[in-house]
């Protein structure tokens, strides 16, 4: 479980797959209110993870209306409570 439901202490990358077989990987912010950089990331409750998610808490990805880049794809690590 996430020690914080609010502000979770998190990691998030951005990969990218180039041509050449390289990856570009670039850690994305938490988003402030209002975001003032995108893309950000921001967990918030969502009823698709309730099954795989204790808290019921997935990720939203603010990309200001814009679409992910070809050949990517999201990582993340958070701080965790066991038990």
């Amino acid at each position: 479980m996430l020690r914080c439901t609010h502000h979770p202490d998190c990691v998030v990358e951005q990969m990218i797959w180039q041509n050449n077989g390289s990856v570009a990987v670039t850690a994305m912010p938490e988003c402030t209110s209002p975001p003032s950089t995108r893309p950000c990331w921001r967990a918030e409750p969502k009823d698709r993870c309730a099954v795989t998610s204790p808290q019921g808490i997935g990720f939203a990805i603010d990309r200001d209306g814009g679409f992910p880049p070809d050949n990517s794809e999201l990582r993340a690590w958070c701080d965790v409570i066991s038990g």
